[in-house]
This record gives C-alpha cells, sequence and structure tokens, in this order.
C-alpha cells in the first residue's frame, strides 16, 4: 500500500477487508462535541498521534523509526491538528479492483477547512469503483454544497457514519439535526457509531434512521476496557443500548458489538454491501 492507504485494526473495518484511506488526520473536536475527550481515558488516536510524532526534521536520525512512522512524520508535525494531505488524493486511482474504503479515520474530516472536505469528496466522485465509508462526531458542519455533491453523485456508493459518544444530550441533537438535514432525505446509507457508550440512550424515535451500528465500552490507548471505577462505561448503560437494538422490526440492522459490550442472543453482522465488495477482493475480481 502506500503511506496515505493502508489496512486497519478496527473489528468491523478488517471483517469487509477495508483501507484505510488517510486523506485527512487529526482533530479539533472539543469536549463538548466530543465526549471522550473529557474522560480520563481521553482519545486513543489523539495519544497515539502525540506519541508517534516526529521530534525533528523528516528523513534524520531525528526520526530513527520514519519507515514504520512515515505518515506520522510527515502528517502528524503538528501531532493532532487537523492536516489536508494532498498527496493522498492520488491514491485511490493506485488501486487495482474496486475496494471499501474508511475515509479520514485517523481524525475527524469535518474539523478540515472546506474547500479541503471538497477536494476529498471530488475525488472520491471521481472513482467509482470504491464504496466509502465515512465517520465523524460533527455532521452538523457539512454545507450544502457538500451535500448537493454527495447527492448528486455518491448516493449508492456512500455510507456515512454519526459518532454517538454516549452524550445523551448531543445523541439527541444530532439525531434531530440530521431529520432536518438536505442530506436525510436523499437516500443516502446511514449508520452511527456509539463508542465510547457513556450515558444510556434518551431519545428512542431514531432508532430506525441507520443500517449499522457499533457499540463499544470505553477503552485506553491498548484497547482494554476501561473499569467503571476509572470512569469506564456504566453497565446499566450498556445494557440500555443493547435493548435499543431491539426496538421495533427491523430485521436487516447489521450490528458489530465490541469489547465489554455482551451481546444477549446478537450476533455481529456487517453490511451486505459491505461484505460483496470485500467478497470481490478476496476472490482477485
Amino acid at each position: 500500500m502506500s503511506q496515505y492507504m493502508m489496512g486497519t485494526q478496527i473489528p468491523y473495518l478488517r471483517a469487509c477487508n477495508a483501507l484505510r484511506w488517510e486523506v485527512g488526520t487529526g482533530c479539533s473536536n472539543t469536549p463538548d462535541v466530543c465526549a471522550v475527550k473529557a474522560t480520563e481515558a481521553g482519545c486513543w488516536a489523539e495519544k497515539l498521534a502525540r506519541e508517534k510524532v516526529c521530534k525533528g526534521p523528516c528523513r534524520t536520525t531525528a526520526c530513527p523509526n520514519h519507515e514504520e512512522h512515515e505518515l506520522y512524520c510527515t502528517g502528524y508535525r503538528n501531532a493532532f491538528a487537523p492536516t489536508f494531505h494532498r498527496d493522498a488524493l492520488p491514491a485511490l486511482k493506485r488501486l487495482r479492483r474496486p475496494r471499501n474504503i474508511a475515509v479520514g479515520f485517523g481524525g475527524d474530516f469535518t474539523c478540515l477547512p472546506v474547500e479541503d472536505r471538497m477536494r476529498m469528496w471530488e475525488a472520491m466522485v471521481e472513482d467509482e469503483r470504491h464504496l466509502y465509508i465515512t465517520l465523524t462526531k460533527a455532521p452538523e458542519r457539512l454545507t450544502r454544497q457538500e451535500e448537493d455533491l454527495i447527492i448528486e453523485h455518491l448516493v449508492g456508493r456512500l455510507w456515512f457514519g454519526v459518532s454517538l459518544t454516549g452524550d445523551a444530550e448531543r445523541t439527541e441533537s444530532i439525531a434531530h439535526m440530521m431529520a432536518e438535514k438536505h442530506l436525510y432525505l436523499s437516500g443516502l446509507d446511514y449508520w452511527a457509531s456509539v463508542e465510547p457508550i457513556l450515558e444510556p440512550p434518551t431519545d428512542y424515535s431514531y432508532r430506525h434512521d441507520y443500517s449499522f451500528v457499533v457499540l463499544g465500552a470505553l477503552t485506553d490507548g491498548k484497547g482494554r476496557v476501561v473499569p467503571v471505577e476509572e470512569g469506564g462505561s456504566k453497565p446499566e448503560d450498556i445494557e440500555a443500548w443493547v435493548e435499543w437494538l431491539d426496538l421495533g422490526d427491523y430485521p436487516e440492522l447489521a450490528i458489530c458489538l465490541k469489547r465489554g459490550v455482551p451481546k444477549r442472543g446478537h450476533v455481529n453482522t456487517i453490511p451486505q454491501e459491505w461484505l460483496v465488495r470485500a467478497k470481490d477482493v478476496s476472490e482477485g475480481r
């Protein structure tokens, strides 16, 4: 692959042979947008970036792990500051076959300037072979210009993910805000990542809006579940979200229950559209 197109350890992305396209990295979300930043564990992605950021000029002995940490050397000089990687744009066309592409999972792409986000969307429009998977904690930042481009060119090729970090008030406000957006009526595929779970759900009306849901307890930088006494996810809150999955009759809902979340009869599944692309890759099509 390349420094901007790589594999991933995220379970639901690995299950569909997805690649991470690091066209945008870093995040400037504040705790009122990203509740995990207010926890003692903090943001694992930010910690990873700060641990691996170059301490001196790239390609010198100041970075002895340059080959391993090339992305961090070139793109993370400012640690976790939002950074657009223009050199990442051609990486899509270099792929030999259609893939599932996870876009900007090394941060939050909505923290980038609008003009850079438009370059990102336009690159996705130009390469029609791939299925794109995005995730953001701040969908309200999308402009009408972005929405129009997505509706015209990416419906059917984009799964738009919203991260509901368990903050009940913000989760509810995102649900109502999405219902009012121009994008919502387009037939776009939506999915939700409730990770980490920090509060129970309060508004159940939006349960049917998502085709895929990820639930996860609060973990540290090494993927270990944080104990409740250290600020980790409360068992009763986790149970409330698992029960939320059972609301209504939506047998087509795909789910991924990660560490610290009991399955309670549920079976982890991946969206069928993702699996079709993964099968094509594994069979060399």
